[in-house]
Parts: C-alpha cells; sequence; structure tokens
C-alpha cells in the first residue's frame, strides 16, 4: 500500500468545541484532537490510500463508522456545519483538502463582517415627552422637564414595534421616502458617494498597482455611474418641477438614445436648428425600388439585375431644420469625445 505523509500547521481552529479526527481501517482508530480554543492547531498524520477518514466533533451525537462508534455533535448542528452530510468519508490525502475547506467555510461565517440594511420603517415627528407619555421609551427612562421638549421620532417597523428616536440618531440612520421623488434623491444620493469614492481611488497608488483589464473596468464604471447620476439628477429636477430636458451627456448615451429611435444634437455646433437620428432599418424590395427618387437609374437597375432588394441598416442622418436639408452623417473625433450631447423633443 501507498503511504503518504501529509502534513499542515498553524491552521486556525474556528469551532467553539474540539475536533477529532479518527482514522479508520477495520477496527483500529487513530485519533487526532484539535483542542477546544480558538488557538492553532496541526494536522501530522501517516494516512494509507484506503483508510477511512471521519471528521467528528466531541459532543453528544454518536454515529456507527465501520462498526465504530464516534462521539460528536448533535446531528442538526453536524449536518448544519458540514454542508447536510452526514458523515465526511474519505480516502486518501484529499480528506486533508476536505477538512480546511470545512473549516474555511466555518470561519467565513464566524468573522465579524460588515453589512448594510435596508430597514423600512413609518416615522413621525414626536418630543421625548409625548413620548413617554405614550410608553414609547425604555423601562425606567423618566426624561426631566427639559428632556421632555428634545425633538425625536416616533418610529413603528414593519413587525408593529414601536420606539422613540432622538433626531439625529434617527436622520442618521434613515431618510424620507414617501414619493418617488424621495426615492430618487437617496438613489442620487448613494450613488454621488459612490462615484466620489472611486473617483478617489481611480486616482490612487493602489489603482496603479491593478492589471489593465481591472484597470479598464474600473474606469469604464465610473463613467457609466457619472451617466447613470446625470439621468437621475435631470429626472428629479424635471420631477420637482415640471420642467425640465437631457443634456450634457457623453457620445455613448448619445448612442444609446439614437439606437431607440432619439433624435440629439451637440450643444456647442455652430449651426442652429441641427439634429442627427439614426434611419429606421428597412426592406426595399424590387416592387418599390423602381419608384424610389433617392437613387439614380442606373443604381436602381444594378440592383434589379442583381439581388434585387436593398437593405437599409445603420445609418444616421444630420437634418437641418431650418432648410430641410438631410445629409449622411458620420460623427468627428470632436464628437466622439465630446461630452456637451442633448436630447432634441
Amino acid at each position: 500500500m501507498n503511504s503518504n505523509v501529509l502534513g499542515y500547521k498553524g491552521f486556525p481552529c474556528f469551532l467553539e468545541y474540539g475536533l477529532y479526527l479518527k482514522v479508520v481501517k477495520d477496527k483500529c482508530v487513530a485519533s487526532y484532537h484539535f483542542p477546544r480554543n480558538y488557538g492553532n492547531w496541526s494536522i501530522d498524520a501517516r494516512i494509507l490510500d484506503n483508510w477511512r477518514v471521519v471528521l467528528v466533533s466531541d459532543n453528544e451525537y454518536t454515529s456507527h463508522l465501520n462498526g465504530e462508534i464516534a462521539n460528536g455533535v448533535s446531528e442538526v448542528e453536524y449536518r448544519k456545519l458540514f454542508n447536510n452530510k452526514p458523515t465526511l468519508s474519505l480516502t486518501g490525502e484529499s480528506f486533508i483538502n476536505n477538512i480546511l475547506s470545512h473549516a474555511e467555510m466555518i470561519k467565513n461565517n464566524r468573522i465579524m463582517k460588515h453589512y448594510i440594511g435596508t430597514k423600512q420603517v413609518e416615522a413621525e415627528f414626536m418630543c421625548k415627552g409625548e413620548a413617554y407619555e405614550n410608553g414609547l421609551l425604555k423601562a425606567g427612562v423618566v426624561p426631566s422637564e427639559e428632556e421632555s421638549s428634545i425633538i425625536g421620532y416616533h418610529v413603528r417597523y414593519k413587525d408593529g414595534y414601536e420606539s422613540w428616536s432622538p433626531k439625529g440618531v434617527f436622520e442618521r440612520a434613515y431618510q424620507a421616502s414617501e414619493t418617488p421623488l424621495d426615492r430618487m434623491l437617496i438613489e442620487q444620493n448613494e450613488l454621488e458617494d459612490r462615484i466620489s469614492r472611486l473617483h478617489v481611488f481611480v486616482n490612487s497608488d493602489k489603482f496603479k498597482e491593478l492589471d489593465k483589464v481591472t484597470q479598464a473596468m474600473l474606469v469604464s464604471q465610473l463613467q457609466t455611474m457619472r451617466d447613470y447620476d446625470n439621468a437621475i439628477r435631470m429626472r428629479s429636477t424635471k420631477m420637482e418641477s415640471g420642467e425640465g430636458s437631457y443634456n450634457g451627456f457623453s457620445f455613448g448615451v448619445a448612442t444609446t438614445l439614437l439606437t431607440a429611435g432619439f433624435c440629439v444634437r451637440r450643444t456647442g455646433w455652430n449651426g442652429k436648428g441641427l439634429f442627427v437620428c439614426k434611419q429606421v432599418p428597412a426592406h426595399i424590395t424590387s416592387d418599390i425600388i423602381p419608384k424610389m427618387q433617392s437613387l439614380p437609374q442606373a443604381a436602381k437597375d444594378r440592383i434589379l439585375d442583381g439581388k434585387g432588394f436593398v437593405d437599409y441598416t445603420s445609418q444616421c442622418l444630420i437634418y437641418n431644420e431650418n432648410t430641410g436639408r438631410a445629409d449622411s452623417w458620420v460623427p468627428s473625433i470632436s464628437d466622439v469625445f465630446a461630452d456637451d450631447w442633448e436630447l432634441v423633443v
């Protein structure tokens, strides 16, 4: 039988109770105990390929493994920790990687992490004295005459629980979301904060340490967020005042609008009354081609002698409202890099 010496030292134990590693062959059992603490534990075992390995814990659950009874955690706890598997039964050196992956899983579920809440509540202004009269303060809290005038909020949670919160504490945690405009302003504020932080990172030394693909994706993400922020600001202004336009966007947004059938132009164009539109794709059949005014007869003849149809695809026109003239349009390099595009309605 081929034997392997497997060693892994210094890996932290992430369970509150001790672990046992039992190596079982026939009725021979080699036990390795990992202490009941958060210190270091090690594996240094000579394992034969055809030996059965079981990881159990030293609590109250018993399971029959090859005629051996091994003490472990309760069945519910055991299944929860080890991915709902009743046992860990492995052969050869693969058991080491599995033990470590399970320990890593447990570690990730035990370390304190940052979380962002999305709790929604109902609230109204209420002074502390009124909150006391309505039984909204914690037991034993009796406000003084001076404290009774402190402004705060009567808060009602989704489960019906009610409490009182000081004004500053409440407003740091919650923003009014009664109307669509309220919710849009919340989204705008959060987005602009993310833009600001990403802008700082993109201009930092840490950004320069990233590979080029990741750098490109972050730069693209930043521009997309800015375009999104511009659209939200324009929408919120129009929603609040009933008036407003859509302008100051990039060529990328202009292309999106052209594809969707809108008309656009640049604020910086010298000529007034100009706008660009994308022609609607069309399939022109042989019975219509002879009637077309936009094609010379020689072109019609060649088309009819050949495929017999015309497919209009991705073409853009620039139209002059003052003269009625329409010309084929291809953006210049300055158009491509401009951010003064605006919607024409």
